[in-house]
């Protein structure tokens, strides 16, 4: 009786955020689909699938959920610069929340925005936690909060989230990549690498499982393999600002990996948060200075990555500086990991 009585207030809350454009519904259908890809030309393209949803039926949430979502990615694949793309994703999740306030995809998406772009750990956990509260099954929220908790801790319940994610949708690629991925923060290198190499093999062409293997690779010293990985396939992703450069760095290509700060201020000049990549190559060049310098610069570029300085590996090298500790308390995270 309660199983039937929790199937049909799931049936009525999606009755109540949904539409009845069948048109407006398969774009919605349309747009999630190539927003799981998580690749920049499939989040263009979400974009515009939910723009023509939400033009056939303008109280339709869930397309506004789903357009916050593509403005979110739109900064950490460096589409658009952040400032920009996370106020839209917050008006479009703000606008899902004035239609249906208590939608759990509305709450994940400005849980989001409060995580990635304004740094209100708690905030957006308490988000999550109501959003979970209503779906207990739904992935992304779960994927969500692990990208919160890798960041603010601690990592071991980052890591029971994302496993749940990925028992409840074990086909999804983004959460097998995103479990590699926090092993990565965890330091168990060997079991990201073999995890993160399966799904690149399954999936060669995808951005996620690359880059993050690379971060892999250069942590384990491989800085060869990292070169050959990203062999004409360094697309922007997630992190993926210093990958190339930090490679050349640990080889002794001097010349490369200083093109490569180069390349990489010149996307920072257009808007995009670069700063904490720039430290992470300055470091790999021996330059603890420089990269200190560009660290304390994060927090006001809105580089996507600065969440993660107190378990990142590649800084381990400065772990003891003071000034890395006020980087990290300066945006509402321990002064020590």
């Amino acid at each position: 009786n309660s199983h039937w009585k929790k199937e049909a207030k799931l049936r009525d809350r999606q009755a109540a955020y949904t539409t009845t454009d069948t048109e407006a519904w398969q774009l919605y259908a349309n747009g999630r689909y190539q927003l799981e890809q998580r690749d920049p030309d499939a989040i263009r393209r979400a974009m515009e699938f939910f723009h023509g949803a939400i033009e056939r039926d303008s109280a339709f949430a869930l397309a506004y959920t789903g357009l916050s979502e593509a403005w979110a990615l739109s900064a950490t694949f460096a589409l658009v610069p952040p400032s920009s793309a996370f106020r839209n994703a917050e008006a479009a999740a703000q606008r899902a929340l004035e239609i249906a306030p208590r939608l759990p995809e509305a709450l994940t998406a400005l849980g989001h925005v409060r995580t990635q772009y304004d740094r209100d750990w708690d905030g957006a956990r308490q988000l999550y936690t109501r959003a979970l509260e209503l779906a207990p099954n739904a992935g992304w929220t779960h994927a969500f909060m692990s990208l919160n908790l890798v960041q603010s801790g601690p990592i071991r319940e980052a890591l029971r989230h994302i496993e749940r994610a990925q028992s409840l949708e074990p086909a999804a690629m983004p959460f097998r990549a995103l479990g590699g991925f926090i092993q990565y923060f965890a330091r168990d290198f060997p079991s990201a690498q073999s995890r993160l190499t399966a799904i690149q093999a399954a999936a060669p062409e995808a951005i996620l499982p690359r880059q993050f293997l690379a971060r892999v690779l250069l942590a384990r010293g491989d800085a060869a393999g990292t070169l050959r990985l990203l062999d004409g396939k360094n697309r922007s992703g997630p992190g993926s600002y210093s990958t190339l450069g930090r490679a050349h760095a640990m080889l002794g290509n001097v010349d490369a990996a200083r093109a490569e700060v180069a390349r990489v201020e010149g996307e920072g000049a257009k808007g995009h948060g670069v700063a904490f990549d720039l430290a992470l190559l300055h470091l790999a060049l021996g330059d603890r200075e420089r990269a200190l310098g560009a660290l304390e610069r994060a927090p006001a570029d809105r580089s996507q990555m600065v969440g993660y300085i107190n378990v990142e590996p590649a800084l381990d090298l400065i772990r003891d500086e003071p000034r890395l500790r006020a980087v990290a308390q300066a945006i509402g995270l321990p002064a020590q990991a």
